[in-house]
């Protein structure tokens, strides 16, 4: 529970730690604070919070992190886009096609490769 309240934290590093930390100790509670967390407006903790979601396989959380790819930060697309392909949800193909023609080639490689493997 301390875990889940520290992703309110007004410091951004307690809030993405918190994220990191619970992604990696599974705590299925979490999902919906996580989702809160993809809004968070610092770039690291919605980038920890879309890993935390992919690593907990949260399904209910793929349309939350189909719509993080069009954050303005590469690595918070990456991190959703990654998630994604944890989850598996052949529901992204098409936000992922898209990420096809991302700016930054490291988000383009990965939408390619997690393409590949939910078809």
């Amino acid at each position: 529970k301390s875990l889940i309240k520290a992703l309110c934290d007004k410091d951004s590093w307690v809030r993405g730690n918190a994220a990191d930390a619970l992604g990696k100790i599974g705590d299925k509670d979490a999902i919906d604070p996580l989702v809160a967390s993809l809004k968070d407006k610092d770039a690291l903790v919605r980038y920890t919070a879309a890993e935390a979601l992919g690593e907990l396989k949260a399904q209910q959380a793929a349309e939350s992190l189909m719509k993080l790819l069009e954050d303005k930060s590469w690595s918070v697309r990456f991190s959703a886009i990654c998630a994604l392909g944890k989850i598996g949800d052949s529901g992204a193909s098409e936000v992922l096609e898209k990420a096809l023609n991302d700016e930054k080639r490291d988000v383009r490689f990965k939408a390619s490769e997690v393409l590949a493997c939910l078809r």
